[in-house]
C-alpha cells in the first residue's frame, strides 16, 4: 500500500512536470508572436552585432525545449540560457555606469563564481543520471539533498545585480539629470531611465523566478524538472525584450541618441 501511495505520488509529479513544461513552451510561443513585429524590423533588418548574436541564441536554446531529447541536458540548456541573459544585463549596467572598468570587473568575477558554482551543482546532481521521457516499466534515480541549492549562485548573482541597478538609479536621481544634461544626447535622460526601470524590472522577475524555483526544489525533489523549461522561457523573454526595448528607444530617438557607449554596449 505505502509502495502503490508512493508511486501514484511519483506519477502525478511527472504530469505536473509534463504540464509546466508545456506551459514554459507555450509562454515562449506566445511573447515570439507578441515581438515578432519588433523583432523583424529591430533584429533581422539590422547589421550583425553582439546583441544580435546573443538574441538569435538565446532563442535557439529556448526553442529546443521542444526537441524529443531536450529532457537529456535541459539543465545545461538553461545554464547557457541563464548565463546569455546575465551577459545581456550586465552590458546594459556597465552601459548605466558609463563603462566604469571597477564595474564591470566586479560583475564579471561575481559572473564567472555564479556560473561555476551552478555548473559544479548541476554536474554532481547529473553524475550517472540519465534523463528522458519514459513510460513502464521503469526505475527512479534519487537527486542529492542539495540539489535545491543550484539556484542560490543565480539568486545571489540576481539580487547582486539588483542591488547595483539600485544603487546607480539613486545616483542619477541624486544628481538632478547633471549627467544627462551634460550629455550631447538630445534624448540620453529617456533613455537612461528606460535602462534603469527595465533593469529593476528585469531583476525583480528572475529574483522572483529563481526564490520559487529554489523553493519547489527545497520541498519536492521529485518536481526538479518543472522548473527548468519554466526558468528557461522566463530567461529568454528578459533578456530578448531587454534588446529589443533598447534597439526601439535608440533607433526613435534619431541618430544623435547612440552615443558611443550605448552604440558599442548595447547595439
Amino acid at each position: 500500500m505505502v509502495l502503490s501511495t508512493g508511486l501514484s505520488s511519483v506519477i502525478e509529479d511527472g504530469y505536473v512536470t509534463r504540464y509546466a513544461n508545456m506551459a514554459g513552451s507555450a509562454l515562449l510561443l506566445f511573447d515570439y508572436l507578441l515581438t515578432l513585429d519588433d523583432e523583424i524590423e529591430f533584429i533581422w533588418q539590422k547589421s550583425w552585432s553582439i546583441g544580435k548574436g546573443l538574441f538569435i541564441i538565446m532563442y535557439v536554446l529556448s526553442i529546443l525545449c521542444l526537441c524529443i531529447h531536450y529532457s537529456y541536458w535541459q539543465g545545461w540548456s538553461g545554464l547557457l540560457t541563464c548565463m546569455i541573459v546575465e551577459i545581456i544585463l550586465q552590458m546594459r549596467l556597465y552601459a548605466l555606469y558609463f563603462l566604469d572598468k571597477r564595474i564591470l570587473t566586479l560583475m564579471v568575477v561575481s559572473f564567472i563564481l555564479s556560473s561555476a558554482s551552478t555548473a559544479l551543482v548541476l554536474g554532481l546532481m547529473y553524475n550517472g543520471g540519465i534523463g528522458t521521457q519514459i513510460e513502464t516499466p521503469f526505475c527512479l534515480t534519487e537527486l542529492p539533498d542539495y540539489s535545491y541549492a543550484v539556484w542560490i549562485p543565480r539568486l545571489a548573482f540576481d539580487t547582486f545585480l539588483c542591488i547595483l541597478a539600485l544603487i546607480r538609479g539613486f545616483q542619477l536621481a541624486k544628481d538632478e539629470g547633471d549627467s544627462f544634461d551634460s550629455s550631447t544626447l538630445p534624448s540620453g535622460k529617456h533613455l537612461m531611465k528606460v535602462l534603469i526601470r527595465d533593469s529593476i524590472g528585469s531583476y525583480l522577475i528572475m529574483f522572483a523566478v529563481y526564490l520559487t524555483f529554489l523553493t519547489i526544489w527545497a520541498k519536492n525533489g521529485n518536481l526538479f524538472e518543472t522548473c527548468f523549461n519554466i526558468s528557461a522561457g522566463f530567461e529568454s523573454i528578459v533578456g530578448t525584450r531587454t534588446i529589443l526595448r533598447i534597439r526601439k528607444v535608440t533607433n526613435n530617438g534619431g541618430p544623435d541618441v547612440s552615443a558611443s557607449f550605448v552604440n558599442d554596449i548595447l547595439k
